[in-house]
């Protein structure tokens, strides 16, 4: 106590400087009437209008009605404020002499800082539950994207099964029954037939064959594509090794509608893709040109080699397209047919192949068109540095 004394005694006035104005210290005199002695300003701040009502648990009525033995008469946490609004817990000591009583109160630092810990670590469990949270969310929303897809994606299959069906329905029962026709007459008339009634069934037999033949191609190319099933293997060949048999395979039904077919290309040019792919893409469009060519018109490809890609251009001069069907063919994934300028039917499959295949290539995919003139179909294939 000796050095207590000595430090009060020697530092009285710092300390009462200090007492007075810091909130380090809270206190306040006052007597059993209930009248403020003294009270410094951080306490005077603290209770406000209110002043002894701010004491609110202990009240002031009960620290006043407390027995004077032992001193301090209160060692504990008394509550100030507002109970509506806001309030304040402190530390605090009261002290009596005779009918006056002394509140001194402040914050207890340990337990600030144990408090602050507290919150520290709270406040970690916190950004820890944020960022688990931020996860999860991220999670789910991946989850959902993922289940729209599968659910974009049952749509689409399920659609394509619709159309598969109808297909195997309608576009191929059709040309059956003809050949069931034509081949019952040969078998049930063929001793009264003559030559050329023969040959002319039997070359109708074979047209309505080799169309069938291609329009089953297309379905299960168009289904192996959609499921993966065709691999995607590109090599460096000869253009002229693949133009050859396609030449042979469209020229009749160039032929037939009696439309020039002209196939343009140097002969020592080699391409870079997939055979298959390319040999795909190639027929369906010539076929498609020759298709909505009006007898007597033209149809012609010319093949050439740019800086780093090979361009395709297929040209004719049939009944051209509106810019809302160009734009419907070029920018959609839906399959639409309509009857060439013979009434060629069709199922729409081989130019949705042509452009997931040019897709597969890398390459780019373009029409130009205008209603009665004709169309021209660009696409491009990038090719390797030599």
């Amino acid at each position: 106590m000796s050095n207590i004394n000595r430090i009060i005694q020697g530092w009285q006035h710092e300390i009462a400087s200090v007492i007075s104005n810091e909130e380090l210290v809270y206190i306040i005199l006052l007597n059993d009437n209930e009248e403020i002695l003294y009270l410094n300003d951080s306490m005077s701040q603290l209770l406000g209008k209110n002043r002894l009502q701010a004491f609110i648990n202990p009240n002031i009525r009960t620290l006043l009605e407390l027995d004077t033995d032992p001193n301090p008469i209160f060692v504990g946490y008394i509550t100030i404020g507002d109970l509506q609004t806001v309030n304040t817990s402190l530390y605090a000591h009261v002290y009596r002499k005779k009918d006056e009583i002394l509140i001194l109160a402040g914050a207890k630092v340990l337990e600030l800082l144990d408090q602050n810990k507290q919150m520290a670590e709270l406040n970690r469990e916190v950004n820890t539950l944020q960022r688990d949270l931020i996860l999860k969310n991220h999670e789910l929303e991946e989850t959902l994207n993922q289940l729209h897809e599968s659910n974009q994606k049952l749509e689409e299959l399920n659609n394509n099964k619709d159309l598969f069906l109808s297909i195997l329905a309608h576009d191929l029962k059709s040309p059956f029954n003809s050949l069931l026709g034509f081949s019952s007459l040969l078998v049930d008339d063929l001793d009264t037939l003559d030559q050329e009634s023969i040959q002319k069934y039997a070359k109708i037999i074979n047209e309505i064959s080799t169309q069938s033949y291609h329009l089953l191609e297309d379905i299960l190319n168009w289904q192996n594509s959609n499921s993966g099933k065709i691999p995607y293997t590109p090599k460096s060949f000869a253009l002229a090794e693949i133009l050859t048999p396609i030449y042979k395979q469209v020229k009749s039904r160039a032929s037939e509608k009696n439309i020039h077919l002209d196939i343009l290309h140097h002969s020592q040019d080699f391409v870079y893709a997939d055979y298959d792919m390319l040999s795909v893409i190639l027929r369906n469009l010539i076929a498609n040109a020759i298709k909505f060519t009006s007898t007597g018109g033209r149809v012609s490809m010319n093949i050439e080699q740019k800086q780093k890609h090979m361009e395709f251009r297929i040209s004719d001069t049939g009944i051209g397209m509106t810019e809302k069907e160009v734009q419907r063919i070029v920018g959609s994934s839906e399959i639409k047919s309509k009857a060439g300028t013979k009434n060629e039917k069709g199922t729409g499959l081989g130019l949705l192949m042509c452009k997931e295949f040019i897709t597969r290539h890398g390459g780019e995919f373009e029409i130009n068109s205008t209603p009665g003139e004709g169309s021209t179909i660009i696409f491009r294939l990038p090719q390797r540095s030599n």
